[in-house]
């Protein structure tokens, strides 16, 4: 069982890497900018393939941020979340830590409460990086940044056990998660004004709605009307 398991994350990890190979680099004046802006010891690589549909990120020793061959690079409102949203993984060194969780998967491939741990642990990651991303850009932008998410929903990428993907696993719950994150504000702000939790709601709602008024696509909506739907009840 434990070679088993071994041996399908192995080879889905060397298919992607062959993958990933074919990719190209990315060079234009709005990517230099970002990577000016966001050096690390670690060199930061980003290429493109025509392989993949959403964002990724591989490799810890020396990191690569792969975009699918369609991003519309004149996109600068919203590139830069989708771009720090994987510099957070490289900086956090996710990519080892899925590794490490796929090494405890393999040896207690038997244990059901492991495979519970992985995929938690997973989900755990994404919405992290959400709310760190949020944080960075200012709680006024988290509508723009779910708004990205749920047009990213349909182009789901496949199996990449060992990488750090734009995910669109429960969507929903991370939109969700999104919405609810509040302003970090001090204790005298606190207590100078004080917001009921209903008028709260309220404003959580009212933004969905407004985000299903602009989403063009059917599909879209019907997953921030899940949403509101939800968070009403």
């Amino acid at each position: 069982g434990a070679l088993f398991s071994f041996l399908f994350f192995a080879i889905s990890y060397i298919r992607c890497r062959r993958e990933f190979q074919t990719s190209l680099p990315v060079e234009n004046d709005f990517v230099k900018s970002w990577l000016i802006t966001h050096k690390i010891k670690r060199q930061i690589a980003i290429r493109q393939s025509s392989r993949i549909c959403a964002p990724l990120t591989y490799g810890f020793l020396r990191p690569v941020i792969l975009m699918p061959k369609g991003t519309d690079w004149n996109d600068t409102k919203s590139l830069p979340y989708v771009l720090t949203h994987e510099y957070v993984h490289i900086r956090r060194f996710d990519a080892f830590t899925k590794l490490v969780l796929v090494v405890a998967l393999c040896i207690h491939w038997f244990n059901p409460l492991v495979w519970a741990m992985y995929i938690l642990a997973n989900r755990d990651i994404e919405l992290s990086c959400d709310e760190v991303v949020v944080r960075l850009f200012g709680t006024g932008n988290k509508s723009i940044y779910a708004r990205m998410l749920i047009s990213m929903e349909e182009t789901k990428s496949g199996l990449t056990p060992l990488c750090n993907s734009f995910s669109k696993n429960a969507i929903e719950e991370r939109v969700t998660a999104i919405m609810k994150i509040k302003k970090t504000v001090s204790g005298q702000d606190l207590a100078d004004a004080k917001i009921p939790a209903g008028k709260e709601m309220g404003r959580l709602l009212n933004l969905l709605l407004d985000l299903v008024l602009e989403c063009p696509s059917q599909n879209q909506k019907d997953i921030l009307l899940e949403i509101a739907k939800n968070l009403a009840i």
